[in-house]
């Protein structure tokens, strides 16, 4: 069972993300809870490695979406199609209510002690 400093350690790792995220660096807060925490703790590791892949992952989906938007987008003449701006902002709303109801999710795991899993996030780096 995860110490209590552990376990608060754990959920912080996954709310870190929440301020990176207007810039679309969420993974830079649970990278630094990574170097800072994780040595001493498994628990703590694992929550970290598990916050940085599911926001990067989140990130590039982003990142993808906005590509197939620019090449999509319409450039002055008829060329593009016009749903392309509105699936797209749809593409990035639904994925910030999914990253976020996640987070939440996790850092509550977190907290208990258990151990998450996000779904549909790439292995970048591993425990």
């Amino acid at each position: 069972m995860p110490t209590e400093s552990e376990r608060r350690w754990a959920a912080g790792a996954h709310l870190a993300s929440i301020p990176g995220m207007a810039l679309g660096l969420g993974f830079v807060g649970p990278l630094l809870v990574l170097w800072l925490r994780s040595r001493g703790s498994l628990t703590v590791r694992r929550h970290a490695v598990a916050a940085v892949n599911f926001n990067i992952t989140v990130g590039l989906v982003g990142l993808a979406s906005l590509i197939t938007t620019a090449s999509l987008a319409r450039r002055g003449d008829d060329s593009g199609p016009d749903w392309a701006s509105g699936a797209t902002a749809a593409i990035i709303v639904l994925l910030t209510v999914y990253w976020f109801l996640f987070t939440v999710r996790a850092a509550m795991t977190a907290r208990y002690g258990e151990r998450c899993h996000y779904p549909l996030a790439l292995p970048i780096l591993r425990v």
